[in-house]
């Protein structure tokens, strides 16, 4: 049989005095925590004072502050909680505390497992009626308790005094201690200062520094640059701002680490990075010409950027370093103005290789450059900026070879023959015959489109037979009519050119144009006639010349 049938009163004093020896286990451990933590505090506190901890110093004395707590509650409360003495055990520790037993108890748990004699029954009688008597609250010892909670006590008051003696640098240092990022408490505070810089080869740095509380007369900068030399600079205040404090460093050409220090307190260590300026290793530029020329893209020299207006450029770089960005300007005739920026898009992953397709501006721009920005965000300074001349597209030119004279004799039913050569740079599109009956400046014309056959060349030559009687034409009208050649320019144009000349019919009867024809030819014959007695002279003069004798 089991005690807690034979003595059910015994084995609830075992199980009482089991439970209160494991509370009393983890009081004592809570009660040891505080302590431990306070001896972390009064490290830190005062050495982070003495000293300013780095955050990686003051999480490692936190860590061990926190570990050291968690480990001594574990080990003087948790384990002893967890650790379930036996019966046979809580008996002992029953009779060592309380001598009136005299092994009773102990024998009282062994005998009952044994059998249910007269004996046992008797002997379990008289130890149930002991412990009905007992003090058993004397069997849990709370010695060790007691003595960590006046532990504790003695130092929560001594922590409060050093609190109050400490002042307003307490909670600073409190909050440090627990990682919270705020300045040591000094008599003089760096509440600002430049921090870390990415600098340009041989650029001017100013550092500024603000200060609060106690302001120094002057402080001190001092830089370690990245080979190793260590240097110290006076920290001047601003006259205007006492509370503020420069100095600039001229032409820097290394990097290098600084702290300013200010009275008795000092700033955070700030980094500065030294890199020269991103700069163009190669790049190559094609011209892209507009579609109406038909022509093929063609490499350009950036020595040589005479552009068709229209046109389009594609550039591409590559950098020296990685860039942000990269941007192509059109400048100006001063080339201090920007006309166009066109922003150029990397090129793999690299980002040291960009390219771009920009138009060209028609207008106003004269020479073109680039500014780059590495990654770090330094800028390009002084890059070449290279001339850049845009050749507008001239017009197409027309000129007349028939009619010859500038007023023609016609009848109403005439055919006309029209005839004219047109050339353009890059080819002609369209020829337009513009006209009108007694026609003035003042009233519109009419066109006439001129078949072309589809083409589009260089130069042309066409005639154009003209039928008049279309016109219902009588004797006395007019007709004037010009010439006007449109070239295929889609992106500056169309090019016009237009003819100055206008050319007149004037509507006869057939009488007067025969009258016409007959002086016309008796003009030709005449000029024969002059041309046959000039070459005759012309041969007596070669033939005296001949005869000649030298002298």
């Amino acid at each position: 049989m089991s005690l807690r049938e034979c003595a059910p009163e015994l084995a609830r004093c075992l199980t009482s005095v089991r439970a209160a020896s494991g509370r009393a286990a983890l009081q004592t451990g809570l009660a040891m925590v505080p302590p431990v933590l306070f001896c972390w505090l009064a490290i830190t506190m005062p050495l982070d004072w003495m000293v300013e901890l780095p955050r990686w110093a003051r999480a490692l004395f936190l860590v061990a502050g926190m570990g050291g707590a968690a480990w001594v509650w574990w080990r003087y409360g948790l384990c002893e909680w967890l650790h379930r003495p036996s019966d046979e055990e809580v008996a002992l520790r029953i009779e060592k505390a309380l001598p009136e037993f005299r092994s009773r108890f102990i024998a009282s748990v062994q005998l009952s497992r044994e059998g249910d004699g007269a004996l046992v029954r008797a002997l379990l009688a008289e130890t149930t009626n002991l412990a009905r008597s007992a003090r058993l609250d004397a069997v849990v010892k709370r010695a060790r308790l007691f003595r960590w909670m006046k532990v504790g006590a003695v130092l929560a008051l001594t922590g409060a005094a050093a609190w109050l003696f400490a002042g307003k640098a307490s909670l600073p240092l409190f909050r440090r201690a627990w990682l919270v990022e705020t300045p040591v408490p000094r008599k003089t505070q760096v509440v600002r200062f430049t921090g870390d810089r990415v600098l340009a080869l041989g650029d001017d740095l100013r550092i500024e520094a603000t200060a609060a509380g106690v302001i120094p007369a002057v402080g001190k900068l001092k830089i370690t640059t990245a080979s190793g030399k260590a240097q110290e600079f006076v920290f001047d205040p601003v006259p205007a701002t006492p509370q503020t404090f420069q100095r600039t460093l001229q032409s820097v050409q290394e990097s290098f680490t600084y702290t300013v220090q200010l009275g008795d307190s000092h700033s955070a260590l700030g980094h500065v990075k030294v890199r020269p300026r991103p700069s163009i290793v190669k790049v190559d530029a094609e011209q892209i010409w507009p579609a109406y020329t038909a022509l093929p893209p063609r490499p350009r020299a950036m020595s040589d950027l005479k552009l068709l207006a229209g046109s389009k450029l594609n550039v591409r770089l590559r950098a020296s370093s990685r860039l942000r960005s990269a941007t192509l300007r059109f400048l100006d005739a001063e080339r201090k103005n920007v006309v166009r920026d066109t922003l150029l898009k990397p090129v793999g992953s690299t980002m040291s290789e960009w390219e771009a397709l920009s138009d060209v501006p028609t207008k106003d721009a004269s020479a073109l450059t680039f500014y780059l920005v590495d990654e770090d965000g330094i800028e390009s300074k002084g890059s070449a900026i290279h001339r850049l001349e845009v050749i507008p597209d001239e017009s197409p030119t027309i000129r007349v070879l028939w009619p010859i004279r500038r007023e023609e004799l016609v009848t109403r039913g005439a055919t006309l023959l029209v005839s004219f050569e047109a050339k353009d740079d890059y080819g002609v599109d369209k020829v337009r015959l513009h006209y009108g009956v007694n026609w003035n400046p003042n009233t519109p014309n009419k066109t006439l489109d001129l078949d072309l056959e589809g083409d589009t060349p260089k130069a042309i030559t066409r005639r154009f037979d003209w039928h008049l009687d279309r016109l219902a034409l009588v004797e006395g009208d007019v007709v004037e009519f010009w010439l006007e050649a449109v070239d295929g320019n889609t992106a500056t144009g169309p090019g016009v050119g237009l003819l100055a000349e206008h050319y007149q019919a004037r509507v006869v009867t057939e009488a007067e144009k025969r009258a016409d024809l007959a002086s016309r030819l008796d003009d030709t014959l005449r000029g024969l006639n002059d041309v046959k007695d000039g070459q005759e002279e012309l041969s007596k003069r070669l033939s005296e010349m001949i005869q000649i004798r030298p002298q």
